[in-house]
């Protein structure tokens, strides 16, 4: 909410579902917060999230506490180009990393207004998607079990 506060000319897309109920609390005071910048989708199912990925430059993935994230994973898969907090599980993926609210802007800008970066970004995605897929992660099981066997 900070980024889109700031960067009023950015239209900012919050989707996703809640880990409690739809309208906490918090969600209503987060609601009355956000400029007119942002969009609020809630839960996506999972035959929309091509259209929803599909309507954006880049996405970030702001949170504060990680070990791992399938929501993070998802974002990579569609191969978009992702900024996400740096943190110690979001160092090894192909992600601009940011520390601070005031970086994160920063960060926002110079991915729009860099098309290559952003191109560099998406190639960084697809290239880990694909070699991080069930397939690979199959057969690199298989190749683990069968030397467990064979000793």
């Amino acid at each position: 909410l900070y980024a889109a506060s700031k960067l009023r000319d950015v239209k900012f897309l919050i989707a996703g579902g809640y880990h409690v109920e739809a309208e906490t609390g918090y969600m209503t005071k987060l609601k009355k917060m956000a400029p007119q910048n942002v969009i609020w989708t809630g839960y996506v199912e999972d035959a929309e999230l091509p259209k929803v990925f599909g309507c954006m430059d880049l996405c970030i993935y702001p949170s504060r506490f990680i070990s791992e994230s399938g929501a993070l994973l998802t974002i990579i898969g569609f191969g978009k180009a992702l900024i996400a907090r740096d943190l110690p599980p979001n160092r090894e993926k192909p992600v601009m990393l940011f520390k601070t609210k005031e970086d994160l802007v920063d960060c926002v800008r110079q991915v729009l207004d860099d098309e290559e970066l952003r191109m560099k970004l998406e190639e960084g995605s697809e290239r880990y998607a694909k070699a991080n897929s069930w397939m690979k992660i199959a057969e690199q099981h298989i190749k683990h079990y069968k030397k467990i066997l064979q000793s």
